[in-house]
């Protein structure tokens, strides 16, 4: 029997993948494989798996949130670890983007040093390797 956080990480790889290919060849979800399923409809199913496990969300964790501003060497730094890594993470621009920018001071008390990384059930992590960039 596979243990279930292996069994879990596979279907993370294969979600990753499938929009990987899809993106790449503006493909029609599986069309090159004669499949009439989108990534829609495969989604879902792990989604319906991670219910039947009994996994709060449907075993798809949130990603994590990076918020960032062009220019400072310590956001770079904080993506390219995260891509590293292989951790899913949406990152927005806090010069660019004024709502995104609000967000990061609520879930931050304030403080105005980018970056900052969000991830479920932690804290929020203000800056990389105790420095950062004012914004």
């Amino acid at each position: 029997m596979v243990p279930l956080p292996s069994m879990l990480g596979n279907l993370m790889v294969l979600k990753k993948e499938l929009i990987y290919w899809q993106k790449r060849f503006s493909l029609v979800p599986f069309q090159a494989m004669g499949c009439k399923i989108g990534i829609a409809q495969v989604l879902k199913n792990m989604r319906r798996l991670g219910n039947r496990l009994g996994l709060k969300g449907g075993g798809m964790p949130k990603p994590v949130e990076l918020y960032t501003a062009s220019g400072c060497p310590y956001s770079a730094a904080a993506r390219e670890d995260l891509e590293w890594r292989g951790v899913d993470f949406v990152e927005y621009d806090v010069e660019r983007d004024r709502v995104a920018y609000d967000r990061m001071l609520d879930l931050t008390g304030g403080n105005r040093t980018v970056p900052v990384i969000i991830e479920e059930g932690k804290h929020p992590q203000v800056g990389w390797r105790g420095q950062g960039c004012f914004v």
